[in-house]
Protein backbone atom coordinates (compact mmCIF):
# COMPACT_ATOMS: atom_id res chain seq x y z
CA UNK A 1 0.00 0.00 0.00
CA UNK A 2 1.66 3.56 -1.28
CA UNK A 3 1.68 5.88 1.58
CA UNK A 4 -0.20 8.87 0.98
CA UNK A 5 2.01 12.45 1.67
CA UNK A 6 0.73 15.04 3.37
CA UNK A 7 -0.13 18.51 1.17
CA UNK A 8 -2.06 19.98 -1.51
CA UNK A 9 -2.21 18.46 -4.50
CA UNK A 10 -3.57 20.11 -7.77
CA UNK A 11 -6.90 18.79 -9.31
CA UNK A 12 -8.23 19.97 -12.33
CA UNK A 13 -11.45 21.47 -12.24
CA UNK A 14 -13.34 18.91 -14.89
CA UNK A 15 -12.36 16.07 -12.07
CA UNK A 16 -14.09 14.81 -8.87
CA UNK A 17 -12.18 13.81 -6.06
CA UNK A 18 -14.25 11.77 -3.99
CA UNK A 19 -13.58 10.25 -0.47
CA UNK A 20 -15.01 6.69 -0.38
CA UNK A 21 -15.81 4.96 2.65
CA UNK A 22 -16.02 1.38 2.87
CA UNK A 23 -18.72 -0.59 5.58
CA UNK A 24 -19.48 -3.78 6.91
CA UNK A 25 -22.20 -5.52 8.36
CA UNK A 26 -21.19 -9.38 9.63
CA UNK A 27 -24.44 -10.39 11.69
CA UNK A 28 -27.89 -10.83 10.12
CA UNK A 29 -30.42 -9.26 11.92
CA UNK A 30 -31.96 -10.52 14.90
CA UNK A 31 -35.37 -9.15 14.50
CA UNK A 32 -37.34 -9.45 12.03
CA UNK A 33 -38.21 -5.95 9.88
CA UNK A 34 -41.18 -4.33 10.41
CA UNK A 35 -44.18 -3.33 8.87
CA UNK A 36 -44.05 -1.47 6.00
CA UNK A 37 -46.20 1.45 6.34
CA UNK A 38 -49.97 1.64 4.55
CA UNK A 39 -49.40 1.73 0.50
CA UNK A 40 -45.66 0.88 0.84
CA UNK A 41 -44.24 -2.57 -0.49
CA UNK A 42 -40.73 -3.67 -0.92
CA UNK A 43 -40.92 -6.58 -4.22
CA UNK A 44 -38.17 -8.56 -5.95
CA UNK A 45 -37.98 -7.52 -9.40
CA UNK A 46 -36.17 -10.46 -11.79
CA UNK A 47 -33.99 -9.73 -14.53
CA UNK A 48 -35.05 -6.12 -15.00
CA UNK A 49 -34.96 -4.61 -18.50
CA UNK A 50 -32.19 -2.22 -18.78
CA UNK A 51 -34.35 0.82 -19.99
CA UNK A 52 -36.45 0.38 -16.56
CA UNK A 53 -33.10 -0.18 -14.57
CA UNK A 54 -31.16 2.87 -16.42
CA UNK A 55 -34.30 5.18 -15.66
CA UNK A 56 -34.77 4.18 -12.12
CA UNK A 57 -31.04 4.69 -11.40
CA UNK A 58 -31.13 8.15 -12.95
CA UNK A 59 -34.52 8.78 -11.04
CA UNK A 60 -32.47 8.06 -7.19
CA UNK A 61 -28.75 8.59 -8.46
CA UNK A 62 -28.23 11.74 -10.73
CA UNK A 63 -28.51 14.00 -7.33
CA UNK A 64 -25.63 12.17 -6.09
CA UNK A 65 -23.62 11.78 -8.98
CA UNK A 66 -24.67 7.92 -9.41
CA UNK A 67 -22.75 7.69 -12.73
CA UNK A 68 -21.08 3.88 -13.30
CA UNK A 69 -23.41 2.10 -14.85
CA UNK A 70 -24.64 5.32 -17.14
CA UNK A 71 -21.13 4.19 -18.95
CA UNK A 72 -22.46 1.09 -19.80
CA UNK A 73 -23.81 0.15 -23.22
CA UNK A 74 -27.69 -1.29 -23.03
CA UNK A 75 -26.28 -4.65 -24.25
CA UNK A 76 -23.47 -4.71 -20.94
CA UNK A 77 -26.26 -3.41 -18.72
CA UNK A 78 -28.40 -5.98 -19.54
CA UNK A 79 -26.27 -9.05 -19.12
CA UNK A 80 -25.18 -7.48 -16.01
CA UNK A 81 -28.81 -7.06 -14.89
CA UNK A 82 -29.50 -11.15 -16.22
CA UNK A 83 -26.58 -12.74 -13.58
CA UNK A 84 -29.04 -15.61 -11.68
CA UNK A 85 -28.09 -14.20 -8.24
CA UNK A 86 -27.85 -10.32 -8.44
CA UNK A 87 -30.90 -8.70 -6.67
CA UNK A 88 -33.12 -5.93 -6.88
CA UNK A 89 -35.04 -4.93 -4.60
CA UNK A 90 -37.74 -2.09 -5.64
CA UNK A 91 -39.57 0.09 -3.12
CA UNK A 92 -42.81 1.45 -4.13
CA UNK A 93 -45.61 3.83 -2.63
CA UNK A 94 -49.04 3.30 -4.32
CA UNK A 95 -48.00 3.27 -8.28
CA UNK A 96 -44.59 5.65 -7.63
CA UNK A 97 -41.21 3.81 -7.55
CA UNK A 98 -39.58 5.45 -4.59
CA UNK A 99 -36.26 3.51 -3.97
CA UNK A 100 -34.11 0.63 -4.77
CA UNK A 101 -31.07 -1.77 -3.12
CA UNK A 102 -29.27 -3.46 -5.43
CA UNK A 103 -27.09 -6.19 -4.13
CA UNK A 104 -24.56 -8.12 -6.10
CA UNK A 105 -24.03 -11.93 -6.64
CA UNK A 106 -21.97 -13.62 -3.60
CA UNK A 107 -18.50 -13.72 -3.90
CA UNK A 108 -16.62 -15.42 -0.97
CA UNK A 109 -19.31 -15.35 1.64
CA UNK A 110 -19.83 -12.13 1.34
CA UNK A 111 -22.43 -9.96 -0.75
CA UNK A 112 -22.03 -6.00 -2.00
CA UNK A 113 -24.99 -3.71 -1.81
CA UNK A 114 -23.73 -2.10 -4.86
CA UNK A 115 -26.59 0.34 -5.13
CA UNK A 116 -28.81 1.89 -2.26
CA UNK A 117 -31.13 5.32 -2.06
CA UNK A 118 -34.29 6.52 -2.26
CA UNK A 119 -35.91 9.42 -4.81
CA UNK A 120 -34.88 12.90 -2.34
CA UNK A 121 -39.32 12.77 -1.54
CA UNK A 122 -39.39 9.45 0.27
CA UNK A 123 -36.61 10.90 2.56
CA UNK A 124 -37.17 11.41 6.54
CA UNK A 125 -39.92 9.15 6.60
CA UNK A 126 -37.88 5.78 8.23
CA UNK A 127 -38.32 4.17 4.91
CA UNK A 128 -34.85 3.81 4.00
CA UNK A 129 -34.07 1.81 7.61
CA UNK A 130 -37.12 -0.50 6.56
CA UNK A 131 -35.49 -1.09 2.77
CA UNK A 132 -32.43 -1.52 4.25
CA UNK A 133 -33.77 -4.47 6.87
CA UNK A 134 -35.23 -5.92 3.65
CA UNK A 135 -31.90 -5.58 1.88
CA UNK A 136 -30.06 -6.79 4.86
CA UNK A 137 -32.42 -10.12 4.98
CA UNK A 138 -32.01 -10.75 1.51
CA UNK A 139 -28.14 -10.50 1.71
CA UNK A 140 -27.33 -12.80 4.72
CA UNK A 141 -28.86 -16.22 2.62
CA UNK A 142 -27.07 -19.76 3.66
CA UNK A 143 -23.61 -19.31 3.81
CA UNK A 144 -22.83 -15.54 3.48
CA UNK A 145 -21.13 -14.06 6.45
CA UNK A 146 -20.21 -10.39 5.60
CA UNK A 147 -22.74 -7.50 3.69
CA UNK A 148 -20.40 -4.66 2.57
CA UNK A 149 -21.50 -1.32 1.00
CA UNK A 150 -19.33 2.39 -0.32
CA UNK A 151 -20.61 5.32 0.26
CA UNK A 152 -19.02 8.99 -0.35
CA UNK A 153 -18.84 12.76 0.33
CA UNK A 154 -21.26 13.52 -2.78
CA UNK A 155 -23.83 11.24 -1.22
CA UNK A 156 -26.83 12.29 0.88
CA UNK A 157 -25.01 14.52 3.91
CA UNK A 158 -26.26 11.56 6.57
CA UNK A 159 -25.62 8.59 4.97
CA UNK A 160 -22.20 7.30 7.42
CA UNK A 161 -24.75 8.22 10.07
CA UNK A 162 -27.78 5.67 8.84
CA UNK A 163 -25.08 3.11 8.11
CA UNK A 164 -23.75 3.30 11.53
CA UNK A 165 -27.36 2.44 12.95
CA UNK A 166 -27.86 0.05 10.80
CA UNK A 167 -24.75 -1.87 12.20
CA UNK A 168 -22.46 -1.14 9.84
CA UNK A 169 -18.72 -0.09 10.51
CA UNK A 170 -15.92 1.28 8.64
CA UNK A 171 -12.94 -0.65 8.03
CA UNK A 172 -11.65 1.41 4.73
CA UNK A 173 -11.05 4.76 3.25
CA UNK A 174 -10.15 5.35 -0.37
CA UNK A 175 -9.75 8.73 -2.43
CA UNK A 176 -11.28 7.82 -6.68
CA UNK A 177 -10.77 10.99 -8.81
CA UNK A 178 -13.07 10.78 -11.81
CA UNK A 179 -14.13 12.85 -14.72
CA UNK A 180 -16.84 14.78 -13.80
CA UNK A 181 -20.13 13.12 -15.14
CA UNK A 182 -22.01 16.53 -16.27
CA UNK A 183 -19.18 17.77 -18.19
CA UNK A 184 -18.48 14.28 -20.31
CA UNK A 185 -22.71 14.15 -20.77
CA UNK A 186 -23.60 11.46 -18.68
CA UNK A 187 -25.51 13.27 -16.25
CA UNK A 188 -27.15 16.66 -16.30
CA UNK A 189 -25.12 19.76 -15.69
CA UNK A 190 -28.07 20.93 -12.66
CA UNK A 191 -27.17 17.51 -11.40
CA UNK A 192 -26.12 17.44 -7.35
CA UNK A 193 -25.97 21.09 -6.77
CA UNK A 194 -24.14 20.37 -3.52
CA UNK A 195 -21.14 19.81 -5.34
CA UNK A 196 -19.71 22.84 -7.25
CA UNK A 197 -19.56 22.56 -10.78
CA UNK A 198 -16.20 24.14 -11.83
CA UNK A 199 -15.55 22.86 -15.59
Amino acid sequence: MNALTNGLYDIPFDRLPAIITYLERTAPLDEPPAALPAGVAISAVERPRADWYRALFRCVGDDWLWFDRLRLTDAALQELLDQPERRLLLMTRGEEEIGFAELEPPSEASVEIVYFGLVKEAGGAGLGRALMRAALVAAFRPGVGRVWLHTCNFDAPGALAFYDRMGFRAYAQKIEISDDPRLTGLLPRHAAPHVPLRG
